[in-house]
């Protein structure tokens, strides 16, 4: 395969993961980014290739940096394990919260002591 059909196919596989490891449908991302679904269709389909206005527009809306639309990783990988950091993020700061803004390694170990 050529090399700019294997960046296509890495940037239309990519945005069809995030967009649904967000559970977002082609309208809700067009409608998100200001253009037509069939737009969003033609990406994932491999049909075009959007200009460079968009692909900052498809960042924005799938939370993704511009290497992550051609990473050949899973991005729906790294879009969980985002998730699961900035999940864990809020429960430390609730957890702070809780206990007067004390912090405590009770929970998390900074020192990462556990792995010695």
């Amino acid at each position: 395969m050529k090399q700019n059909l294997i960046i296509t196919k890495l940037l239309a596989d990519n945005i069809y993961k995030a967009r649904t490891a967000k559970h977002m449908t082609q309208q809700e991302l067009a409608e998100k980014i200001d253009v037509t679904p069939l737009t969003i269709s033609n990406i994932e389909r491999m049909i075009s290739f959007p200009r460079a206005e968009i692909l900052e527009a498809l960042c924005e809306a799938l939370d993704l940096r511009p290497y992550e639309l051609f990473l050949e990783t899973s991005v729906d990988k790294v879009v969980s394990i985002r998730e699961i950091n900035e999940k864990i993020d809020n429960l430390k700061f609730s957890y702070s919260e809780n206990n007067n803004g004390e912090e405590s390694n009770k929970f998390y170990d900074t020192n990462h002591s556990h792995c010695r």
